[in-house]
C-alpha cells in the first residue's frame, strides 16, 4: 500500500500538510498519547487563545457508554452532536473523530499530530496503568476498562472491551464511524483495504498533518498557525501507585511484540505515508525502531528502579538471545550430522554398485559374451542412419 502511492500522490499531499490556518477558529483532533496535551498548551499561548474549548465524543470509549448516553460521567465535556460544541471560540481541542469535529466546525482548519503506533500504544499502557483508583472511579464502566492497563501488556492487547484505544485508534478516529469499524472488537484483516481508503482520504481533508518524530515540528506547525510556537513536555507519564513497575524486557517478548504490530498495522501504513511526505529521512522502518526503543529506554531510564529492571531486561534479553542461538547452532549440528550420514549413505551405495559392476565384469560369462557384444557395437555402427 505504502509503495503504491504515486509521485504524484505525495506532492499532493506535501501542499495538503503544510497550508497556513486561513480559517477560524482552529481545531486540534488530538489522538491520544502523541504529546498532543504539550501542543494544545503551546497552540493557545502561540495564539493567544483567549476563548479554547477541550471535550471527548464517543469514538475512543467503545460500547462503554451505549446504554447511558445521556447520564455520561463527566457530561458537559462530552459533544454527542454538533450543536453541542461550543462557538465564539478561536481554538478546540479534542479526543473526538473527524467527523465530528467538521460537522460542528464545517469551515474550520483543523489539525492532528501522528505518532509512530506501537510506542504510542505502550505509552498508553504505561499512563493507564499510572492512573489512581481516585481518578478511575468516577469514569464508571470506562474506569473498569481503564484498570485493564495494571494487568500485563499481553492482556491490555487481547481485551476487546478497549480496542477503541488499543486497535489502531488513529485510523479509527479519522473514518469514524464506519460499518466495518467494530466498538468493541479488533478491526478484521478483511478490513484492512476498505477501511484504509477511507483513512487516507480523511488526512487528505485535514489543513495540517504532523508527527511526533518530526524534529521540524515546532517550525511547521508555528508556520501552520502563524505565530511562534515552543512545545514543552507535558502530561509526562509517571511511575504508578496502584500496579507493579513492568519489565519491559519481559512483557515485550516476541508474541506481544507481534500483538503489538497487529494492533498497529494500519496505524503504521498512515503513519509511514507522513513520514515519507515530510521527508523524513529514507527509512521509516529504521524510524519507527529508533522511536519504540526510544519510549523504552525513556520510561525505564528514569531512577534507580527503573535503571534496574532496565539491567534485569537487557540481561533476559541477552539471556534470550544466547539461548535462541545455542538452539540455532545444536540445530545447525543436527543438520550437518543429517548431512554427513547421508553423505556416507550414497558413497557407501556407490561403493557396492562399483563392486557389483566389477564383479559382474570379471566373470567368465561376461568375458565369454564378449564377441557378442562386440558384434552388436559392428552391426549399429554399419547401419547406423545418416
Amino acid at each position: 500500500m505504502l509503495d503504491q502511492i504515486s509521485s504524484e500522490d505525495m506532492n499532493r499531499d506535501r501542499t495538503i500538510l503544510n497550508q497556513p490556518v486561513t480559517k477560524t477558529p482552529i481545531i486540534f483532533l488530538h489522538i491520544p498519547k502523541t504529546a498532543g496535551t504539550s501542543i494544545r498548551r503551546a497552540v493557545q499561548v502561540a495564539t493567544c487563545a483567549a476563548s479554547a474549548g477541550e471535550g471527548f465524543d464517543l469514538c475512543t470509549f467503545g460500547n462503554a457508554f451505549e446504554n447511558r448516553k445521556e447520564n455520561l460521567p463527566y457530561r458537559n465535556s462530552f459533544y454527542l452532536n454538533p450543536g453541542e460544541f461550543p462557538n465564539n471560540i478561536s481554538f478546540f481541542s479534542g479526543h473526538i473523530a473527524l467527523s465530528s469535529l467538521k460537522a460542528a466546525y464545517p469551515t474550520s482548519s483543523i489539525f492532528t499530530i501522528l505518532r509512530e503506533p506501537r510506542s504510542r500504544i505502550l505509552s498508553t499502557w504505561l499512563f493507564w496503568r499510572s492512573l489512581p483508583d481516585s481518578v478511575l472511579a468516577p469514569w464508571s464502566e470506562w474506569g473498569d476498562r481503564l484498570a485493564v492497563a495494571r494487568d500485563t501488556l499481553s492482556h491490555f492487547l487481547t481485551d476487546p472491551r478497549i480496542a477503541c484505544q488499543t486497535d489502531n485508534l488513529c485510523l479509527r478516529m479519522l473514518v469514524w464511524p464506519h460499518p466495518r469499524l467494530p466498538d468493541a472488537d479488533f478491526i478484521p484483516p478483511e478490513a484492512d483495504d476498505e477501511l484504509l481508503d477511507a483513512a487516507h482520504r480523511a488526512l487528505k481533508r485535514l489543513d495540517f498533518v504532523g508527527c511526533v518524530e518530526d524534529p521540524a515540528l515546532a517550525t511547521r506547525l508555528a508556520k501552520f498557525i502563524g505565530a511562534d510556537i515552543v512545545i514543552d513536555h507535558e502530561n509526562a507519564t509517571q511511575k504508578s501507585p496502584s500496579a507493579p513497575i513492568p519489565v519491559l524486557g519481559e512483557e515485550l517478548d516476541s508474541s506481544t511484540l507481534a500483538l503489538l504490530g497487529s494492533r498497529s498495522r494500519l496505524d503504521a501504513v498512515l503513519w509511514k505515508r507522513v513520514v515519507h511526505t515530510l521527508g523524513l529521512g529514507n527509512s521509516a522502518e529504521s524510524l519507527a525502531e529508533a522511536s519504540l526503543l526510544n519510549q523504552c529506554v525513556r520510561y525505564v531510564g528514569t531512577g534507580a528502579a527503573y535503571a534496574s529492571q532496565w539491567h534485569r531486561a537487557q540481561a533476559i534479553r541477552a539471556a534470550r538471545l544466547q539461548a535462541d542461538a545455542t538452539a540455532a547452532l545444536m540445530e545447525a549440528r543436527a543438520d550437518i550430522l543429517r548431512g554427513a550420514s547421508a553423505i556416507e549413505a550414497v558413497r557407501a551405495e556407490n561403493d557396492r554398485i562399483s563392486a557389483d559392476l566389477l564383479a559382474v565384469q570379471g566373470s567368465s560369462s561376461w568375458r565369454l559374451t564378449a564377441p557378442l557384444r562386440a558384434s552388436k557395437r559392428l552391426l549399429q555402427t554399419l547401419f547406423r542412419p545418416h
